[in-house]
């Protein structure tokens, strides 16, 4: 189609093809670039156009149809605004001729017939006609919204099929919504063979008469038919009298806006009217005795009836004083008496998973002439959801991003702009500005503040937000900032079925003097005998590992990314993922193996110790292949297609010397590549030239190939439904988490092109643990978050809609559990998915229910629980430097000890506290009564040499009597399983990588 159209000289409407190649597989078409992408891109941020955009659009679509039909003597077939491009000029150009016919041959005879194309669902209501013989066309192509009657019926088709198309896109466009709309496609086909559509009231007259007589069932009494004058009275109704036909092209296209006709009484929307500057929407004495956003001072929720007044808005909730500096965190335990309340007295608190509403409202929420009146709830997470108040459903979510903008257009409307789109709202009580200054108070608060950091359920940080902004740069530009690419590949690898084909450019034929590797090549392709036999059909599973990301950061720094997981797949975001381990072993053990290789220490509540059941060196010195437990052994035994990726060759089963696998455990293993790219390194560390020319030379990061790997195998096996894949990105953010912002488009990217091929598989998205070598986490608020990493479960798109596997997860996903319940929940995927289904849901695996410790398992000092601390100071008592001195002093000896445990005395230096006058010990005594008669403290200390910086637990029994020359502790019990280092150790730990436990201890020799 495009090359006839060049025949034809091209069109402005039209996409322009410049040139053609191809390779041994493809030919490739270089075609106008749509620098604004489609046209319903457009009509989904906007919701409609305004009539001038509908107009103008119809008519460009109107000139270029001219162009196929009498010129071309082409039938498009497919007109949709999805192929709609929109230009760099805001021009729109249609494409997508993969389903055009043409109605006659050169020499002017007609092209002989196809048979139809009907599937099984169209046979069923199509009527079987056999096609006429004309110059039309027949076969059942198109878009179900789109489709002619004709078309629907596999008769022959002419250009009367395209001008329907016509008519339902600007019924779209002026509407918001396609003429013909149902819960599925045979319900909308159903419509269309019965004409069953409605204009909605406000749908302009001139525009109505046009959209009737083009929605007409029979083709020969359809405007623009031979019958009714052809395109020539089609161009000359009335909706078209002031576009000048001849200069269309030259003219400047008009401001995309949406299509909201003005209120009865208020002046329009885009209309030069502006209300004064100094007046403040609603401020009468009635709303000024209503607070606006988070003062959670004196407030009463308003009693609810059975069902909500429709006629009016509630906005009484907690809500923001005049003095926005006010406190910004909620008391704790003035929250929970108002949660309380809410929960017995708010009727839509059921809509917001258990968290403080700080305001609700009815509002109207607009889409083209189409409103519905809902309920809208701001909460606390920061959330924006609304609700149908009749049948009290949740109907959707206006996403919040630190990228929302709000906009008051008077005193009833308002706008609230998203990455993604635009919401047009109508509050009835006339306090639009109040809803703006809401949100955005909300908007700053959550974005600038400790709400960005920290769950405040989980602690009771008064961290303020400059000193956790001080550690973030939202615009951090990546490892290669204004890169450049100067590698020039001179060879391109084969394409499967032959990948061992390697070609030269032909322009370097003549000076390739001798073969040496310069880069290396990464592909995927699919292998027949990977294909085990299996009599399941199970769900695929993947799980994506950004390695040191908390739940907090994940949020903070990928928005777009948690918008496509959230928003577009439905991911579900599991609040409290509580780390077992410090480092990545302990805790990908836990989700991947179920194996916990530390004993779980007493609690500051009880005695009670859970042993491990394996330890390190017993999972180290033996190959995996022999773990039983191993969830890709599972889904291998399952019959699932396997592929495991990590950017590191010593990635997570290798580290430290760990024997790791010693078969290829996968079908698909990326290690190999990672291995010949690594091992190319000159002593010490020093990246080849090789290393360089894959990844800084080509502007190309290692999560990027990780992710194109990934794509590979998910496009590869599309058709393969039981498939299993573990990527683990390590070197994104392991040692920068601001190096997390900038790859936020790249993953957007993936998991969106990604969704629909996503469809019928689980996907996890997770960490191992928060940030851990940052100086955020000498901070009160980074130290909670290292303990909780980000997990987004996405389910398969047939369970969403299974309501009673939904609540179990919507209500496990606000408690807190462990990497433990991964692996429980990958097990039972492996054995049982290929059972579920929208109805049915059953597991083998209940936690044991008497067991009081299920399901944390972990050390209570990695416990996202909210504990109550006093800091000790030196001026706290006449004996406080010395206590914190001695339980310093206690810490510095339990490091040597662990050395000497791991007889690493002969290589670490013998560490002792810092007297530096600038290493402060902090010391946080925990305000709870032990049933024994010790206290429980948490310490911070620095050592020398190496300027270490450490915290941990520790259970204390202090003497009854001290003077000036006894100690105050007479014994100390230690309950972290370890005590964590605060600051990178870098090279001056490198003698220790064998033991990766007691590696941040050590100061080499």
């Amino acid at each position: 189609m495009a090359a006839l159209t060049y025949a034809y000289g091209g069109h402005p409407f039209v996409v322009k093809l410049y040139c053609t190649f191809q390779d041994r597989e493809r030919l490739y078409f270089a075609i106008t670039y749509a620098k604004h992408g489609e046209l319903l891109d457009w009509l989904q941020r906007l919701g409609s156009f305004d009539e001038a955009v509908s107009l103008f659009y119809a008519a460009e679509i109107l000139s270029a149809l001219e162009f196929l039909h009498v010129k071309c003597k082409v039938i498009h077939r497919d007109l949709k605004p999805e192929n709609i491009l929109v230009g760099a000029d805001w021009h729109i150009m249609l494409s997508d001729f993969g389903t055009s016919k043409v109605l006659c041959g050169a020499d002017g005879q007609e092209v002989e017939e196809e048979e139809p194309e009907l599937s099984t669902q169209e046979e069923s209501i199509a009527s079987a006609t056999k096609p006429v013989k004309s110059t039309s066309r027949s076969s059942f192509v198109g878009t179900a919204q789109y489709i002619s009657p004709e078309v629907l019926k596999s008769e022959s088709v002419g250009p009367e099929c395209d001008y329907w198309a016509l008519g339902a896109i600007i019924f779209q466009m002026i509407s918001g919504q396609p003429p013909f709309r149902a819960v599925n496609e045979y319900q909308i086909l159903k419509k269309i063979l019965g004409l069953d559509f409605q204009f909605p009231d406000g749908f302009p007259e001139t525009a109505r008469d046009l959209v009737t007589k083009l929605l007409v069932y029979k083709p020969a009494e359809r405007l623009g038919s031979r019958q009714t004058g052809g395109i020539v009275a089609l161009k000359r109704h009335n909706y078209f009298k002031h576009i000048d036909w001849d200069n269309l092209a030259s003219r400047t296209p008009p401001e995309l806006k949406p299509f909201l006709p003005a209120s009865s009484g208020e002046p329009a929307f885009y209309s030069d009217y502006r209300f004064p500057e100094n007046l403040e929407p609603g401020l009468n004495e009635a709303a000024l005795t209503r607070l606006m956003g988070l003062n959670f001072g004196e407030f009463e929720f308003a009693k609810q009836g059975d069902s909500p007044t429709l006629e009016s808005s509630s906005s009484e909730v907690n809500n923001i004083p005049e003095d926005q500096q006010q406190q910004s965190l909620i008391n704790q335990q003035r929250r929970a008496e108002k949660l309380d309340l809410q929960r017995r007295t708010h009727k839509f608190h059921r809509f917001v998973d258990d968290q403080l509403i700080l305001k609700a409202g009815l509002i109207d929420k607009k889409k083209g002439l189409f409103a519905r009146r809902r309920m809208f709830l701001m909460t606390e997470e920061p959330k924006m959801l609304y609700v149908d108040p009749v049948n009290m459903e949740l109907r959707g979510e206006v996403p919040f991003s630190s990228d929302m903008r709000t906009e008051a257009k008077n005193f009833r409307t308002f706008f609230v702009h998203t990455p993604n789109r635009t919401y047009y709202l109508f509050d009835p009580e006339r306090h639009a500005k109040d809803w703006c200054d809401a949100i955005d108070f909300v908007r700053d608060n959550y974005y600038k503040s400790t709400h960005n950091s920290i769950n405040p359920e989980v602690s009771g940080s008064k961290v303020t937000s400059t000193k956790i902004e001080s550690f973030f740069q939202a615009q951090h530009p990546g490892p290669y900032p204004n890169c450049k690419p100067t590698f020039e590949e001179i060879t391109q690898l084969g394409k499967f079925p032959d990948p061992q084909y390697l070609s030269v450019r032909p322009e370097f034929v003549q000076k390739v003097k001798s073969c040496s590797y310069r880069c290396l090549g990464l592909q995927l392709h699919e292998h027949d005998n990977c294909l085990l036999p299996s009599n399941k059909e199970g769900f695929g599973v993947h799980i994506v590992v950004l390695d040191s990301v908390s739940r907090s950061h994940f949020f903070r720094a990928l928005p777009k990314t948690t918008y496509v997981l959230r928003e577009e797949s439905e991911a579900i975001s599991f609040k409290y993922l509580n780390k077992v381990g410090d480092n990545s072993q302990p805790n990908g053990w836990a989700f991947l193996l179920g194996k916990q290789i530390a004993d779980i220490l007493p609690s500051p509540f009880n005695d009670h110790v859970i042993p491990a059941d394996t330890n390190q060196d017993e999972i180290c010195n033996n190959y995996i292949d022999n773990q039983t437990s191993f969830v890709a052994h599972h889904f291998k035994k399952a019959g699932y297609t396997t592929m495991h990726s990590e950017d590191w060759q010593l990635g997570f089963f290798e580290w430290t010397q760990c024997k790791g696998f010693k078969k290829q455990p996968f079908d698909h293993y990326m290690r190999p590549f990672q291995m010949r790219m690594e091992q190319t390194f000159v002593p010490p560390r020093d990246p080849s030239k090789i290393y360089m020319n894959y990844h800084k030379n080509r502007c190309r990061e290692p999560h990027i190939h990780l992710m194109e790997y990934f794509r590979q195998f998910v496009e590869q096996y599309e058709d393969v439904k039981a498939k299993y894949s573990l990527t683990w990105a390590i070197n994104l953010v392991h040692h920068d988490t601001n190096l997390l912002y900038h790859a936020d488009a790249h993953f957007f990217e993936y998991f969106q092109k990604l969704r629909h091929k996503l469809d019928n598989s689980f996907v996890f998205v997770m960490s191992d643990h928060g940030s851990r070598k940052d100086t955020f986490v000498e901070t009160h608020v980074g130290a909670q978050e290292t303990s909780n990493p980000t997990f987004f479960l996405v389910l398969p798109k047939q369970l969403r809609k299974n309501q009673k596997l939904k609540a179990i997860l919507e209500t496990n996903a606000q408690e807190l559990i462990s990497q433990h319940d991964v692996y429980a929940t990958l097990i039972e995927i492996a054995k049982k998915s290929h059972l579920w289904n929208d109805r049915d849901w059953q597991v083998d695996w209940t936690p044991n229910a008497s067991n009081e410790d299920w399901p944390l398992m972990h050390g209570s000092s990695y416990c996202l629980c909210e504990l109550n601390y006093t800091t000790i100071t030196a001026d706290s008592s006449p004996y406080s430097t010395r206590l914190m001195n001695e339980l310093a002093e206690a810490g510095v000896a339990r490091l040597n000890e662990e050395l000497a445990r791991f007889n690493l005395t002969n290589k670490c230096a013998k560490l002792r506290l810092s007297t530096d006058s600038a290493a402060k010990i902090v010391v946080e005594r925990l305000e709870h009564r032990l049933e024994d008669s010790t206290t429980a403290f948490k310490i911070t200390f620095e050592t020398l040499p190496g300027e270490g910086k450490f915290s941990g637990f520790l259970k204390a029994e202090l003497n009854s009597y001290v003077t000036s020359f006894s100690k105050i502790v007479k014994s100390v019990k230690f309950i972290s399983n370890t005590i964590s280092r605060l600051n990178k150790h870098g090279d001056q730990s490198k003698c220790a990588t064998h033991h990766p436990t007691v590696q941040p201890y050590c100061f080499c020799k």
